[in-house]
């Protein structure tokens, strides 16, 4: 298998940052050593790689620092595949529509709970990925929107990348970006309204209702509908409707702004 190793290495007067392939052994442990030049700096290395199934370790001489990165062939091919999406708003119409359309069956009473549940807890998920997807796929293709980023995002700004390394060594830098923000932004969404304000001056507003609506997923999915203290959520077909109502107003205002830029 072929894993994708993402490098940062600090000197007393510079950062190097680039990406290399390493091959792993599913059954047993390889133990090598390869040659690299940062595109940046010119900078050649000699690293020692120690790669398990499970685990993969770096080392390399007469550094001040090394950080490092391992992604599989599959976790780059999910990154990739959200900075290159357009089809964040269709998807999000296309689970909203079938949503509707699964409460307007007629269905056992003692089967809507489950189902209510269900249904509740993939209108928030349709929403959270819209979210993030279209966040990311905005962002990283715009070499102005990244540089906002970089510029108005705390912990991005944490990564220690220079202006000099975003605008030369770009696609690394851009493919990093998008999966920072995959691993952001998919698990923590208060992140993304002030996100979506300082980068694409786009203001959601008060949406407490989603905050709320994400709590009652989490019930949906770990307690199967019941809250911490045992007591069941009611979920209605009717507040479900109004979830996607509130849902697709919000996703409306995103690409107005959107497309209006």
């Amino acid at each position: 298998m072929n894993e994708i190793i993402t490098f940062l290495i600090r000197w007393p007067n510079s950062l190097c940052h680039f990406n290399i392939s390493a091959a792993t052994d599913e059954e047993s442990l390889r133990e090598y050593w390869k040659t690299f030049v940062c595109d940046g700096c010119g900078q050649e290395y000699d690293a020692h790689i120690v790669s398990r199934m499970s685990e993969t370790d770096i080392f390399i001489p007469n550094i001040i620092d090394l950080t490092f990165d391992v992604l599989d062939h599959f976790g780059q091919e999910e990154v990739t595949a959200e900075i290159e999406s357009t089809q964040q708003l269709d998807i999000y119409r296309k689970v909203s529509t079938d949503v509707i359309a699964l409460l307007r069956y007629q269905h056992h009473q003692e089967h809507k709970a489950t189902l209510n549940n269900m249904l509740f807890a993939q209108v928030v998920t349709a929403i959270e990925a819209y979210l993030a997807s279209s966040f990311i796929s905005t962002v990283v293709n715009s070499d102005l929107l990244i540089r906002r980023l970089v510029e108005t995002d705390p912990e991005l700004a944490k990564r220690q990348f220079s202006l000099k390394e975003i605008f030369t060594q770009w696609e690394d830098l851009k493919f990093l970006v998008a999966r920072y923000l995959k691993d952001l932004i998919f698990h923590d969404l208060k992140k993304i309204k002030p996100m979506y304000f300082s980068v694409l001056d786009i203001d959601f507003g008060n949406i407490e209702w989603l905050f709320k609506a994400i709590l009652i997923r989490h019930d949906c999915v770990h307690r199967n509908g019941f809250d911490k203290d045992g007591n069941q959520h009611q979920i209605e077909s009717d507040a479900i409707i109004e979830l996607v109502k509130q849902c697709t107003h919000l996703v409306s205002q995103i690409e107005e702004h959107l497309s209006a830029r």
